[in-house]
């Protein structure tokens, strides 16, 4: 269902692009059911360019967007929206949008229920609650790795099964003196996804975990590969929490790193410190530190 609403926004947005390109940066997040409700509302340019202001922000409430600076340009600069010609099947492109948010609409219900149902079902399994002190795995990552290494917990199968159903484990071709190494692509194509999506996540919230792909790439790695490699790192992580019945300890691997000597601590101490100057160089915004404004950059 998640790719059939994948393919509906798709339309969508092909059909906006057609007559109302304007509303595409008006709105950004496409997926939320309030940037429906804003297209039913305001279905075409004129009508978003003759809108009152008080009307925008009445809206904004009712959905309960806090009205930031920058929904504050955007109401301002509403008439921009008409500065584009109208196609000649404007009223059918029109009818076309309305017909696709009313699809999106009657599925979105159905998503939520089986997130229900996932979430639901992630709690009887005993190790799930391990897997959600992982970084980058949220409510809907967490419940899929729980699923995923549930034979390693249970005892059914081992890492290296697992590392090799989800294609995290490569191919190695040797004959003689020639040795290759290649993407694994007979697996699991849905865990492969769920792991190189979980490996990705992980680098927005864990900076030795940025460190080691940004090493990757800058040794020759594509983005996959480096994915493949890190959420190999993750497994064999997973599998220890497993073993121990201890939650992730960012703090406890980093210090391993630092007693190893590994890079990848000397390249996240790198990466930090140049972070922190960027948020003492580039001021901003007032942020926690009382006296000090800077601008958050994330990692």
């Amino acid at each position: 269902m998640v790719d059939e609403r994948t393919s509906l926004l798709q339309r969508l947005k092909a059909t906006l692009g057609q007559y109302y390109p304007g509303v595409l940066g008006f709105l950004t997040n496409w997926t939320s059911p309030v940037a429906w409700r804003f297209l039913q509302r305001f279905p075409r340019p004129e009508v978003l360019a003759h809108a009152r202001k008080d009307t925008l922000i009445r809206f904004l409430k009712a959905n309960r967007i806090g009205i930031k600076p920058i929904w504050l340009e955007r109401i301002e600069s509403r008439s921009e929206v008409t500065r584009w010609p109208n196609p000649g099947d404007r009223t059918a492109l029109e009818a076309m949008a309305v017909a696709i948010v009313a699809q999106l609409q009657g599925l979105q219900p159905h998503i939520d229920k089986m997130d229900r149902l996932i979430a639901e079902s992630a709690r009887h399994l005993p190790h799930a609650y391990l897997l959600k002190s992982l970084p980058g795995a949220g409510k809907r990552l967490a419940p899929v790795l729980a699923a995923i290494t549930a034979p390693v917990a249970s005892g059914e199968a081992e890492l290296e099964a697992i590392r090799c159903v989800s294609g995290v484990a490569p191919v190695e071709d040797q004959s003689g003196k020639r040795h290759r190494v290649c993407v694994r692509r007979r697996c699991n194509k849905h865990w492969r996804d769920v792991m190189h999506l979980f490996a990705f996540s992980s680098t927005h919230w864990c900076s030795w975990a940025k460190a080691f792909y940004d090493m990757r790439r800058e040794q020759g790695d594509h983005h996959a590969s480096a994915l493949r490699k890190l959420a190999d790192k993750w497994l064999k992580i997973i599998n220890r929490m497993l073993e121990t019945h201890e939650p992730y300890d960012d703090q406890r691997y980093v210090d391993a790193l630092h007693r190893n000597g590994s890079p990848i601590y000397l390249r996240g101490c790198t990466e930090s410190l140049i972070h922190l100057l960027a948020l003492v160089r580039y001021p901003r915004k007032r942020g926690i530190y009382p006296g000090l404004e800077y601008e958050t950059v994330p990692l």
